[in-house]
């Protein structure tokens, strides 16, 4: 606008492309464009008009794709590390542009506008790759487009919460053939061992859970006792995990409550299986 009264044509060129719009596509438009736009529509006397319309907001899913990888999920880190690109020194930072529109608004010189409409037009043309980008490596994950280990245990994750099973375990899967944080590995196989035991796959848990046991994972010894003691009926192996873990709490360094809250399950449980063994 080169003046604040020229809104109300602005906001009807605004609806007069909504009417063409069936779902739109923004980065953090859910908490700011969309408030802001339906904000100056009220103020202008006008219904909001984004109120219930389809909406994709891609930094909520670059921040579960890449917030384990990213210390930034902004659109600018977004675009260098994931998508590659470069802009130029046309550019200005995006904080900036608020007061170069003011002093334009103030000053009527248009020059320094020049950045501003580059910013928001690489912004856009951003979020177009974007939204290509996402859709393919969710579409196919093992495409050859994730190159990373740590991103794929990320479309793991958005795989199980779908509840697409199976396309989570095989991203789990080759995930963790990857050279992957400590933490990350951590929780990628407890993630996958409880998908699996969800769906009674016992075999695939069970070696998650040895796997796990094997870097003293406590939570492992557990679902080890369990699946022995109630679904494989197998008392002898409940009992040998069951006093594992317990010389492992004594001997291992854990914090004083959970190590005490840990003992006293796997106590509770040895003196039941005990019991069980005798009858």
């Amino acid at each position: 606008m080169r003046d604040p009264f020229e809104e109300p044509a602005q906001l009807a060129a605004v609806l007069g492309a909504l009417d063409k719009t069936e779902v739109l596509v923004t980065y953090n438009g859910k908490s700011f464009d969309i408030p802001l736009l339906n904000t100056r529509f009220i103020t202008n006397s006008e219904p909001p008009p984004l109120i219930s319309q389809s909406h994709i907001d891609l930094l909520h899913l670059a921040r579960r794709l890449w917030r384990d990888r990213l210390t930034s999920r902004t659109l600018g880190s977004i675009e260098e590390n994931i998508l590659a690109l470069q802009r130029t020194e046309e550019d200005i930072p995006g904080w900036m542009v608020p007061t170069i529109y003011f002093d334009y608004i103030k000053s009527g010189d248009a020059r320094p506008m020049k950045g501003v409409l580059y910013h928001n037009a690489m912004d856009i043309l951003s979020l177009a790759s974007l939204l290509n980008h996402i859709s393919e490596i969710l579409d196919d994950p093992h495409g050859g487009l994730v190159e990373e280990g740590i991103d794929l245990i990320s479309i793991g994750k958005i795989y199980e919460d779908m509840g697409e099973i199976d396309a989570a375990a095989e991203c789990f899967a080759q995930g963790l053939e990857y050279n992957l944080p400590t933490n990350i590995r951590k929780q990628a196989v407890f993630r996958w061992s409880i998908m699996e035991k969800r769906r009674s796959n016992y075999d695939q848990s069970i070696q998650l859970w040895r796997n796990a046991a094997e870097n003293q994972e406590i939570y492992a010894y557990e679902e080890l006792a369990k699946v022995y003691e109630h679904k494989l009926k197998d008392l002898s192996q409940a009992l040998y995990w069951t006093e594992l873990a317990i010389s492992i709490l004594d001997s291992s360094v854990f914090p004083r409550l959970e190590r005490n809250l840990w003992m006293h399950k796997f106590e509770h449980r040895l003196n039941r299986l005990q019991r069980k063994a005798n009858r």
